[in-house]
């Protein structure tokens, strides 16, 4: 299980858990940019977040 903290222009702080970060990231970033809010801070609690879409890509790669 993983757990990553999301502060954006309108929620001042939500922390998600997840066993699929990378999914719930990119569909919650989907969702957060059609609705055209802006995200001030992401923190993953393990690894970088650089490590995470690293490891998607390798994953699309294959």
């Amino acid at each position: 299980m993983h757990f990553f903290s999301l502060r954006c222009v309108l929620y001042r702080l939500r922390i998600f858990e997840t066993d699929n970060i990378e999914d719930t990231l990119i569909s919650l970033l989907g969702e957060l940019k059609q609705k055209e809010i802006h995200v001030l801070d992401i923190k993953v609690d393990r690894g970088t977040l650089e490590q995470h879409f690293m490891e998607m890509t390798r994953r699309e790669a294959e």
